[in-house]
Parts: structure tokens; sequence; C-alpha cells
């Protein structure tokens, strides 16, 4: 296929990294920058509007995933809501004397935000289980089941994987949990980072069945710069930064309340509306993932067919260097990714796919993640396999 270069424009399909700030929440958040800009912690006319917006914009996000107001822990994006979730459990631990005592579980393809945590409390004396995924980036619940132990204090599973767009079986993991609990007078924690799930997916806490959750006002057409934590009511959390008594003592410092605000508005937008919006982007993905069966046979698509968000394709193909399609992709006006935003761009190839345990001649080692938005047309896939298969045809090493 050719193409006119006055014919491109910016096609957008990289919105697991990001998403387009609604206008909506745009709109509700300026006050706050220069008219209502007072903190909240003050006592006078403008802090008390402050904490009014603040404590209103609590109570919506508890209304969207049904909880209580005081469940809700503003922070300043999904990669500190992990760390104080996964953090603030070990140390509570590592307070007591007992870290090296403990013993947690996750998974070898959890977002660097989760991991990173993980692996820092491990070098500290704590023992962690990484648990495999299968080819399709799918978490046995068997394998969380015979992973528990009694002194396993957390389990922290990603709802939907950033890069493969996997949803893990969390509702079934959080019955295992209860029934190990139950059976051994044990308190184990799950926590999920649910960032990618909200525009998609129910992600109200209860029906999961975790004690924390994780999400990140970039996701969701909300702002950057703001997340939040649910903290189930009688969950036990230690601080990872000091300073200060806001969010519980858990998040000092001064509340950011134009984000906040914004982020209350585009979560409640999103549970509003999830099943219509992942019924017509799931739409234009499958057809995505069918025209790249029928036009592109060297490409894998990597992770669940089945059990997948509705935004998200990810592909290697063979011969081909994800990075240079990238690249090739961006300048002919598509912006796409090979793995998290997260991760360096010298840190090789990503870990996730590495993971899937598929790799047929390292093809799967070198992959390119499209995630739709409401905006995507068929008109646009169609342009981007065109442009997929004009580099092919330039630059296939094969």
């Amino acid at each position: 296929m050719k193409f006119n270069w006055f014919e491109k424009r910016r096609i957008y399909l990289d919105n697991a990294a990001a998403t387009k700030t609604d206008p909506k929440v745009v709109l509700e958040m300026q006050p706050f920058w220069s008219d209502k800009y007072g903190n909240p912690g003050g006592i006078h006319k403008e802090g008390v509007e402050a904490k009014k917006a603040l404590e209103s914009a609590r109570s919506k996000v508890a209304r969207a995933l049904s909880v209580k107001a005081d469940e809700i822990i503003f922070l300043g994006s999904g990669t500190e809501s992990n760390n104080l979730a996964i953090g603030g459990v070990f140390r509570l631990a590592e307070e007591s004397g007992k870290l090296k005592e403990v013993h947690a579980i996750t998974t070898k393809i959890e977002h660097p935000s989760v991991l990173d945590v993980f692996k820092n409390y491990e070098a500290k004396g704590a023992e962690v289980t990484y648990l495999d995924v299968d080819s399709d980036g799918l978490v046995s619940v068997n394998a969380v089941k015979s992973a528990l132990r009694k002194n396993t204090i957390l389990v922290s599973i990603m709802y939907v994987n950033s890069e493969i767009g996997t949803i893990e079986p969390i509702s079934k993991v959080a019955q295992v949990i209860e029934w190990f609990n139950n059976e051994n007078g044990t308190s184990i924690l799950f926590h999920t980072d649910a960032s990618q799930a909200p525009l998609f997916l129910n992600c109200m806490p209860h029906y999961l069945g975790v004690d924390l959750l994780t999400i990140d006002g970039q996701k969701i057409n909300g702002p950057k710069g703001v997340g939040l934590l649910y903290k189930k009511n009688g969950v036990g959390l230690s601080a990872i930064i000091n300073g200060g008594s806001q969010e519980g003592g858990l998040r000092p410092g001064t509340e950011n309340v134009p984000l906040i605000v914004g982020l209350s508005v585009a979560l409640a937008d999103a549970t509003a509306g999830y099943k219509e919006l992942s019924d017509r982007v799931s739409d234009v993905r499958d057809y995505f993932l069918d025209e790249i069966e029928k036009k592109i046979p060297k490409a894998v698509i990597n992770g669940s067919r089945k059990h997948r968000v509705a935004n998200n394709i990810n592909i290697s193909i063979e011969n081909v260097d994800g990075e240079f399609l990238v690249v090739y992709l961006d300048q002919n006006g598509i912006s796409a990714s090979t793995k998290s935003a997260c991760l360096s761009r010298d840190s090789g190839s990503s870990y996730v796919v590495s993971a899937l345990a598929r790799e047929k001649d390292g093809t799967n080692l070198n992959p390119v993640r499209f995630t739709l938005g409401d905006e995507t047309t068929k008109k646009d896939v169609d342009y981007a396999v065109g442009v997929i298969l004009e580099f092919i045809q330039k630059f296939d090493r094969g």
C-alpha cells in the first residue's frame, strides 16, 4: 500500500501510556488553579473552600467504587500508590522487627513500580515468590494457592497487564486467599494495580475481592500526576514518606486539589460508561487483530486473545526490530510503543513478553504495543496496518 505524505495525520495508539484529558475534566479543574487556590489545611475561607472540594472529590470517588470515603487515599501517581500499598505493608513488618520472617507473592510480569518494591524488601530479608505466567500471560489460580503460606502477608497481582493487555483472574485469586485465611486464621492482604482497567472493566474493590487497589489518573482520561489507593478499612499500612498528617498520615504534603478534582470526575465517568466503551473499542481491536493475522503472517500476538482488555494489541513480527518499527510508525504519523513507558529506553527487550515462555527464534522479544482510544477508528487501523506492511517490505531482515 502506498501513502501520500499529505494524507498522513497523527493517529495516537499509545493510550496505555497516557490518555487525553477529557475537556469536561479540564473544565472542572480550572477554578482550582487561580480562583479557588487555598490550601486545604487552612482554616480561613479559601482553605475551607479547598477542603470542601477535596472531600467532595473523595466522596465522588467513593461512590464510583462503591466504597467508603475514608477508604480513599489520594497520591501523586499510580506508581506512588503501588509503592504505598506494597511498601506500607512491608514497613509494618520491618518496624516490628519481623521483616525477615514474612513472605509475599507477586508475578514476574508486574509493572516496575510493583516489582521494584518487592525486590527492595527482598534485599532487606523478606521472602518473595515471583509466579510464572502461561503463554497467554495468565497467572494460575492454583499456583497462587500453592504458594500461599501461613507467614504470607501480601499478594499483589496486576488486574490488566499494561504491556500485553491480559486480564488476570483477580476475583478467583481473591476467593483462594479468603479460603486460605479462613482455614488458617491468617490475614493475607490482596493488592491489585488496576491502573489500566477503569475505562473498560468493573473496578469495584468488593466485586474484585481486594483489600488494596491502585488507580492512575492519566490512564482514564484524567490528569497526569495524580493517583489513588483504595485501602479497605482495618488494613494497616505504614507511611513511606513523612512530614504531615494529610491523607490519614499516609501521604504527607499539601493535597493537589485541581488534579484530585480532575481524577474524581474522570473516574466517575469511567465507571459509569465502561461497558459501552469496552464494547465499542473491542470491536475496533478485534478488527485490528484480524487484519494483522490476515495480512502479516509473520506476526505473533502476545497475550491472551480471549482474556484481553478492550484496547490492547501487542505483537512481535519475525525478523522485525520493534523499536525501529515504532520510530518508522512515528515518522508516518502513528504513536505506538514497545513496552511500558516506565521502563528505560535502554532496558533491553520486554521482560513481560519474555516471560510468556513462547520464544520462537527470539521473535517475541521485540514487541510493538498499540493501545486504542475512544476515538480510534477502523480507518485508523487500516492505515496503521498499511504502514506496518510498508515497513516490512522495506526493512524485513529475513
